[in-house]
């Protein structure tokens, strides 16, 4: 609180002393006056009028949602509510939306730890409000009276979401996909978008608003909505899928494999002696479940899901000899095989066909994985990946 003394001379050659009180305080600000003397009703009211207005006025800084800068908006009202506000933001800057279109983002005294996300009210007042030019309140309103649906994926794990045609759009999407997908919340990778063009070709990347609206406005609205498709892309990293036999071997073998038939042949004596070695009757049940399959689709292996069934038969005995034999080793005895599982590594991240991981860990090991594919062709994520295509 201050107090002052104003000594005031009138144009009618009188002295008076006017006590002014100021009080200033998050919950009020207005200052009332005590004229002692010389002053007549009308001039004391002027003076009050005056001061009171000055001190009440306030400024917020306002960012519409998609523009560069925040503006400065004079508030005439403190005790005015987002409603107010909305209104008057629709008559001088926003002329053919509604208010109640309108959604605003920022800080409010009554909540400052409130990291949600969520729009403020419509019933907080203005003078709770904390804006700056770094920190300005955000006005979110309609580009448009039609609806979004988009589909997205992540390698091969896909989704689709129809959400409104606004300026936080962009905004909107990526919450939706940072929710669908642990690969985006282990570790918080930067990711962006690639606009999907159809028969296996990407187009343009998506990394913010602009980019994103220009897309959708070029997508022709049937019945109100438009569609579009989207992949999503970790800086840095690749899916699995996309992986090529050629990178995998010049990444790790620092050879050049453009197909299987560059690679040289498999020689299990190479191999160094492992601790685990099989009984007879574990290598006998080994030979008899390929021997098995090899009859059943005889001798012929035409596609993945037909080497499925060879490959796990390879990984469930592994995996059983040695739960068997390291009884004693928590970490291998809870060992556990897992098909198609989400892996996120620091070259790569989404579903791999087979993931062997210690489970019931502090942390959990992921001890191997491997992936099927077709040498000779294109990546997998290459072929139909964009959600419902």
């Amino acid at each position: 609180m201050i107090a002052f003394v104003l000594l005031w001379k009138a144009s009618v050659c009188c002295e008076a002393e006017l006590k002014v009180k100021i009080t200033n305080s998050p919950e009020e600000e207005f200052l009332s006056c005590d004229v002692r003397s010389g002053f007549d009703q009308k001039r004391r009211r002027s003076l009050k009028f005056i001061i009171s207005r000055n001190m009440a006025q306030r400024v917020l800084w306002i960012q519409l949602e998609g523009k560069k800068h925040p503006y400065k908006h004079l508030v005439a009202d403190v005790d005015q509510y987002l409603d107010d506000l909305a209104t008057e933001i629709c008559e001088k800057k926003l002329k053919n939306i509604e208010p109640e279109d309108l959604e605003f983002f920022g800080y409010h005294e009554e909540a400052e730890n409130d990291e949600s996300g969520e729009p403020l009210r419509s019933d907080i007042q203005l003078k709770h409000l904390k804006t700056s030019g770094v920190a300005p309140l955000v006005v979110r309103y309609p580009l448009s009276n039609v609806r979004v649906h988009i589909r997205y994926n992540l390698s091969n794990s896909k989704g689709s979401v129809t959400l409104p045609h606004s300026t936080g759009l962009y905004h909107h999407l990526r919450q939706e996909v940072y929710k669908e997908f642990v690969t985006l919340r282990d570790g918080d990778p930067e990711f962006y978008f690639v606009q999907y063009l159809g028969d296996g070709k990407d187009g343009d990347k998506v990394k913010d608003e602009f980019q994103l609206n220009a897309i959708i406005e070029d997508t022709p609205a049937k019945v109100k909505k438009r569609e579009i498709s989207l992949g999503i892309k970790i800086e840095g990293r690749k899916a699995y899928g996309d992986y090529t036999l050629k990178e995998v071997s010049m990444l790790f073998l620092k050879e050049e494999w453009n197909n299987i038939g560059n690679a040289p042949t498999f020689d299990i004596e190479t191999l160094p002696s492992s601790s685990c070695t099989p009984t007879e009757e574990e290598f006998a049940s080994f030979v008899n479940q390929l021997s098995d399959k090899n009859l059943v689709f005889a001798g012929k292996i035409p596609n993945e899901t037909t080497a499925r069934e060879f490959i796990s038969v390879f990984m469930t005995t592994a995996i059983r000899i040695i739960q068997k034999q390291h009884l004693k080793s928590r970490n291998l005895q809870n060992l556990q095989l897992f098909v198609e599982e989400n892996l996120s590594g620091t070259r790569g991240y989404g579903p791999v066909d087979y993931l062997d991981r210690a489970v019931d860990t502090e942390p959990e090991t992921v001890m191997g994985s491997a992936e099927i594919e077709d040498s000779d062709s294109e990546p997998a994520a290459k072929k139909g990946k964009y959600g419902d295509e």
